[in-house]
């Protein structure tokens, strides 16, 4: 019959049997086009039953901008937000916004905005998400953390002893033509008299692998990171350095009493639990009228039936 043909076609097309939706009703997450149920956005898999990973599978990728990341989030709440990576303050919000939130980002010119960034006799140039030192002629030295004088052949020579670098930050290097005292990895020289102090790579987010959604912890020559709460670490190396958004509505134990609806919300939000019977949809996401809690920790939760 004709309608075994159309089955037959659109399960060879779209991969599973598949009722037309001028025959079967599509459900809440699809749209009837053209005679085919079709994922309405945000949501995608057999039945449209999938929440759609907009920040991995959009093309162009959202949030592409420089200094920018994406964050995926439930179709019921905007599908994804865009920000800017503020860590390490080399990143502002640019000037305009959508309902994904921040459009672009703007560069900070450390060489004018912060004290100092390079070290003495050194130069500052800005570049996209950073800056670069460079020593100035007549003095050598990695720009950022020390530039010591070149020394004329009419002068003295230095030793590693006359140095006297500490070996527990720093040792002697004596690699170049000049000598002088190079700090060890995890610490830097504040000035040019080659003092090594503990870097604080939580401080600059190019000298750590922390995620975005993960706290940076600073120790004695190194740190480490730790996914922030709401968020679970899935890393597969040093921890931290992957955290993903915990569903708690899908995760574990139901959190909402009987009866309610849960819908996941982006931490420091966890989810809000709705009660249906009272629920007035609103025309764009967010809280809505009725009986509705938010939950952003665990110890209290509401009755667990609603009022009458």
């Amino acid at each position: 019959s004709l309608l075994l043909l159309i089955n037959v076609s659109l399960s060879t097309s779209r991969g599973y049997p598949f009722t037309p939706c001028a025959l079967e009703a599509c459900n809440g997450r699809e749209d009837c086009i053209e005679g085919i149920c079709v994922c309405k956005e945000g949501w995608t898999g057999v039945d449209c039953g999938d929440d759609l990973d907009e920040c991995t599978n959009l093309d162009p990728l959202p949030c592409s901008f420089a200094g920018g990341y994406c964050v995926d989030r439930h179709p019921s709440d905007g599908q994804y937000a865009c920000g800017c990576d503020k860590n390490g303050g080399h990143w502002r919000d640019g000037p305009t916004q959508n309902s994904h939130g921040v459009t672009s980002c703007v560069d900070v010119n450390e060489c004018i905005e912060w004290e100092s960034p390079c070290a003495d006799n050194a130069i500052c140039t800005n570049t996209p998400g950073y800056y670069d030192c460079s020593c100035e002629e007549g003095f050598i030295g990695n720009g950022y953390f020390e530039c010591e004088r070149i020394p004329t052949e009419t002068e003295e020579k230095i030793t590693c002893e006359d140095l006297s670098c500490d070996s527990k930050s720093s040792y002697c290097d004596d690699s170049g033509e000049n000598l002088f005292c190079k700090c060890l990895d995890g610490f830097w020289q504040a000035s040019p008299n080659l003092k090594c102090s503990d870097t604080d790579e939580c401080q600059n987010s190019d000298r750590n692998d922390c995620h975005i959604f993960a706290t940076c912890f600073n120790t004695v020559g190194s740190y480490y990171c730790a996914c922030q709460d709401g968020y679970e670490d899935v890393s597969t190396g040093n921890k931290g350095t992957k955290c993903r958004q915990i569903n708690e509505c899908l995760e574990g134990e139901y959190p909402c009493p009987d009866g309610f609806i849960c819908e996941d919300k982006t931490p420091p939000e966890k989810f809000l639990c709705l009660d249906p019977r009272t629920l007035t949809l609103p025309p764009s996401p967010g809280p809505t009228p009725g009986q509705a809690f938010l939950q952003t920790s665990s110890p209290t939760m509401p009755p667990t039936r609603p009022p009458t």
